[in-house]
């Protein structure tokens, strides 16, 4: 019998002490693991069969990752069939809470209204979520996976849970195979060294205060707050996004990794 896990990830707005010093609120992404008992061990084929999106092996035959963050479009398909079976109490407990984009002199009016809802967003990270909230985004994923599997001719699959990762967990995910890897791409910069891409940056992040974006050219990353979930390049297990773009939580209480596009280079590193 073996294990399988599966990584989705969410995003919220949360005060750190460490980020202060560069903003006040910071996008942290959750990294979800889905643990699946198995009947028999599955290889990557057999693992695509739970139809989470692009599955990645990122362990052996018994750790596989989605390959990019939960979107607001996969969001909004959780609060509808809440709403749906639950009614418009459930619905209002599970909104984001998009006041979190009001950061004084800022101008973040525009990302209040429109970042969660509007369709050219629908392929963006969802942040602004509770802890209570991702732990929803669980619950349903995980009943529909397994409700799903209980009427499948497949029954090498016995239950599938939803949770939060270790801190081990998402390192060993973010190194893409590598044991010394010090951000989730090879070497030891932030910028590409291929020759169709050299130069360009690998990840969202901040070069100083208040520079989320950086000037023309391959100075820039692209995006002024968090960029599309496929964005730059993949770890070596093509894992999207390990670092900067929203910062990831894991089990252990108040400890995130990653960065954000809100950070500066030194909170890339795994």
């Amino acid at each position: 019998m073996g294990n399988i896990l599966f990584q989705v990830e969410l995003g919220c707005y949360v005060t750190k002490a460490f980020y202060l010093s560069y903003t006040t609120k910071n996008l942290l992404k959750r990294i979800i693991l889905f643990s699946v008992t198995l009947l028999q061990l599955l290889d990557c084929i057999g693992a695509e069969r739970l139809l989470v999106p692009n599955c990645k092996p990122v362990k052996g035959n018994y750790l596989f990752a989605a390959e990019t963050e939960v979107t607001n479009g996969q969001y909004l398909l959780f609060l509808a069939d809440e709403y749906k079976n639950y009614g418009y109490e459930r619905y209002l407990t599970l909104l984001p809470d998009t006041a979190q984009w009001n950061t004084p002199g800022r101008f973040n009016e525009p990302y209040q209204e429109h970042y969660f809802r509007h369709p050219a967003y629908r392929n963006y990270p969802v942040v602004n979520l509770t802890k209570k909230q991702v732990e929803a985004y669980c619950n349903w994923l995980e009943s529909k996976l397994n409700v799903q599997y209980a009427k499948s001719t497949d029954q090498s699959i016995v239950s599938i849970d939803v949770r939060l990762p270790s801190d081990r967990e998402w390192q060993e995910a973010a190194r893409g195979g590598d044991e010394n890897a010090i951000f989730p791409w090879p070497g030891l910069g932030l910028r590409n060294t291929t020759d169709k891409f050299k130069g360009q940056f690998m990840a969202n992040f901040t070069r100083g205060g208040g520079d989320y974006m950086g000037v023309a050219g391959s100075l820039n990353d692209g995006a002024d707050i968090t960029a599309p979930v496929q964005s730059y390049w993949p770890n070596g297990f093509g894992l999207y996004n390990m670092a900067g773009n929203v910062a990831e939580m894991v089990q252990e209480e108040g400890r995130t990794r990653g960065g954000s596009w809100a950070s500066r280079a030194p909170y890339l590193e795994i």
